[in-house]
């Protein structure tokens, strides 16, 4: 993901996800690539792929208000991503930063 893709409140919210599980935000960190109330919307791999997902508050809220399935639970849990992704949310928000 090149430096700059989003508004700095953005990166903001990807560090948040880095905290512990009961400090971290509720709502899924979605993908840039469609709008969250789209019938495209994707929770967002490099999100997934640089956390680990078991520990998302995010997601066990997203699974217990059926917001996800629990086949799309169990798959953002297991993923592993194709390509080296930053080891945090506050690396992925650094690089992003800057370009801003």
């Amino acid at each position: 993901m090149p430096s700059g893709v989003w508004a700095a409140s953005n990166y903001d919210r990807l560090r948040a996800y880095d905290a512990p599980t009961g400090q971290q935000p509720p709502r899924l960190f979605l993908c840039h690539q469609n709008e969250r109330d789209s019938a495209q919307a994707r929770i967002c791999a490099g999100w997934a792929g640089c956390h680990d997902a078991a520990n998302l508050l995010a997601l066990r809220v997203a699974l217990v208000l059926d917001d996800i399935t629990a086949a799309a639970y169990e798959a953002t849990v297991d993923y592993r991503s194709p390509v080296p992704l930053f080891d945090s949310g506050a690396q992925a928000a650094d690089h992003g930063e800057q370009q801003l």
